[in-house]
C-alpha cells in the first residue's frame, strides 16, 4: 500500500463540518484511504491545529480524536530535521475504515428509519382521510334518514284510501293527455268522496282529534 500525504486544506475541510470544502474533502480522504495509507506533514498538523486552538474547547478535541482514531504505523524519529511537506507520521487506516463502516451502517439505519416513519405517516394520513370521509358519510346518512323519517311521517298519518286512490290515479293518467287526466282525476275525487275515510277526515278535524282511518 502506498502513502498518501494529506494536504492541509483537505485535513481542515474534512474535520470541520462547517467548512465549504467539507464534503469534497471527506470524499477525497475516503478515496485515498481505500487506495493508500494516510500521512500528514508536521506543517499540516500544526496548521490544522491553528483554528481549533484559537476557538478552544471542543475544537481541539476534534483534531485529537481524528488522530486518535488512526493507528500510527510509522513516525519520524525525534530530532530528525524535516522540511515543509515531509511526512512525520504514517497511519494505519484500519481503525478509520472501521469507524467509517460503522458510521455508514448507522446512516443506513437512520435512512431506513426515516423511510419507515414517512411510510407510517402516509398510512396514518390515509387512515385519517378515510375516518373523516366515514364521519362525513355518517352525518349525511343521518341527515337523509331524518329527512326520510319526516317524509314518511307526513304520509303514514294520512288516509290509506286517499293514498291508494292517489297512486292509482297517478299511474293511470301517465299516458293520458292533459284534458283526459283532468277529467279522470275529477272522477276519482268524486269516487273518493263516498269513502268512510272522506267522512272521517273532516269529522276529526272539526272535533280536533287524530283521524281514525279505516282504509275504506
Amino acid at each position: 500500500m502506498g502513502l498518501a500525504l494529506l494536504d492541509t486544506s483537505i485535513v481542515i475541510g474534512a474535520l470541520n463540518r462547517d467548512d465549504a470544502l467539507h464534503e469534497a474533502a471527506s470524499r477525497a480522504v475516503r478515496a485515498e484511504r481505500d487506495r493508500h495509507g494516510l500521512a500528514i506533514s508536521a506543517l499540516t498538523y500544526a496548521e490544522a491545529l491553528v483554528g481549533p486552538l484559537r476557538a478552544g474547547g471542543r475544537a481541539v478535541e476534534v483534531v485529537e480524536r481524528f488522530a486518535a482514531q488512526l493507528r500510527i504505523v510509522d513516525m519520524v524519529d525525534t530530532g530528525i530535521e524535516v522540511v515543509e511537506g515531509d511526512p512525520i507520521m504514517e497511519f494505519d487506516p484500519a481503525e478509520q475504515q472501521f469507524q467509517l463502516d460503522q458510521s455508514r451502517s448507522e446512516l443506513l439505519e437512520a435512512e431506513q428509519e426515516i423511510i419507515k416513519r414517512q411510510a407510517e405517516l402516509e398510512v396514518q394520513a390515509a387512515q385519517d382521510k378515510v375516518t373523516l370521509l366515514g364521519a362525513q358519510f355518517d352525518v349525511r346518512r343521518a341527515e337523509l334518514d331524518a329527512k326520510v323519517d319526516w317524509l314518511v311521517s307526513r304520509i303514514v298519518d294520512k288516509s290509506p284510501t286517499a293514498i291508494r286512490r292517489g297512486k292509482y290515479a297517478m299511474r293511470a293518467i301517465a299516458s293520458m293527455s292533459f284534458d283526459e287526466s283532468i277529467a279522470y282525476t275529477e272522477s276519482q275525487i268524486a269516487l273518493l268522496s263516498t269513502s268512510e275515510d272522506m267522512v272521517e277526515g273532516p269529522k276529526a278535524f272539526a272535533e280536533k282529534r287524530k283521524p281514525n282511518w279505516t282504509g275504506r
